[in-house]
């Protein structure tokens, strides 16, 4: 898809993304989600700058074993979510680069494998990740006041983390990273420095 319009998937509808083929979000086009958008494999690409993509409260947008969001040029392209933003399956999901920016104002559920944030995020809301789930943080990342981190699995740091409110982590290893900011910070499970 390409060109500054807007793709909406209206309540109701479910989307399926099958297959390892690419697909483009060019040319600040904005995919809105306002159902169910299934992503198997493969990935999304923002060839050339500011595509955006909304997953709005109530939507559901989940992303199945090793489904990406890849640039293949500049541009400031976001994965915005106020509804819920989940990954299943095996493997890693990939936000790339500093190109492909999360800000997370709902859900994000890691039910299996690894959600890579490599393209820095700004995460608020709630963050649930189940047991042999992992949320690795590849990029800046700064946490909003109010997040709320649960489940069983484990926040990898290997880049920049930057707290500046009181923050609870269920399971927390600093592989290389820094956590920086103003915040306090305490655990309810394990801490691997």
């Amino acid at each position: 898809m390409t060109g500054a319009g807007r793709t909406i998937i209206p309540v109701g509808m479910t989307v399926n993304m099958t297959g390892t083929a690419g697909r483009n979000l060019d040319r600040s086009r904005i995919l809105e989600n306002r159902g169910s958008i299934l992503q198997d494999a493969g990935s999304i690409t923002f060839p050339n700058g500011n595509g955006r993509i909304i997953n709005v409260a109530g939507a559901i947008y989940e992303m199945r074993g090793e489904a990406d969001l890849t640039r293949n040029n500049s541009g400031s392209n976001t994965f915005e979510n106020a509804g819920t933003l989940r990954k299943t399956g095996g493997g890693t999901t990939f936000f790339q680069d500093s190109a492909v920016f999360l800000t997370n104002t709902g859900t994000i559920q890691i039910e299996g494998g690894t959600l890579q944030l490599h393209g820095g995020a700004t995460l608020g809301g709630t963050v649930d990740i189940s047991a042999g789930g992992r949320l690795l943080v590849s990029n800046s990342v700064t946490l909003a006041a109010g997040l709320n981190i649960s489940g069983a699995g484990q926040v990898e740091v290997a880049s920049t983390l930057t707290v500046n409110n009181a923050q609870v982590f269920p399971n927390l290893t600093l592989n290389g990273g820094t956590i920086s900011g103003i915040g306090e910070i305490t655990f309810t499970g394990s801490f691997t420095w």
